[in-house]
């Protein structure tokens, strides 16, 4: 099957649309409605989302044409993920002082 296209990255690309579209949505319309900690956490939520799918392409990929996985393609999302996290504690933490 040569001329099979390789898409197994459309999900990344699609993820990203979306994240480009979201800040659109939120400049336009949700300023007023949806905190700025909350769109923020979204924001990474997906981005999060889209480094889990990229591993798994990226495996996807490996398997197919009888290569080896990337060790820093997975030292990367496990970055992307505690950086989530942080991203995630702060924005809690910053709403809790706007609270008080």
């Amino acid at each position: 099957m040569p001329n099979q296209p390789i898409d197994h990255l459309q999900p990344v690309l699609l993820i990203l649309a979306a994240i480009l579209l979201l800040n659109i949505v939120y400049l336009l319309f949700l300023k007023k409605k949806i905190s700025i900690g909350a769109f923020i956490m979204m924001n990474t939520g997906l981005v999060v989302l889209a480094g889990v799918n990229l591993l798994f392409s990226i495996g996807t990929l490996a398997d197919e044409f009888n290569r080896t996985g990337d060790f820093i393609s997975t030292l990367l999302l496990i970055i992307i993920f505690i950086l989530g996290v942080i991203s995630a504690l702060i924005c809690i933490r910053h709403l809790n002082k706007l609270k008080q």
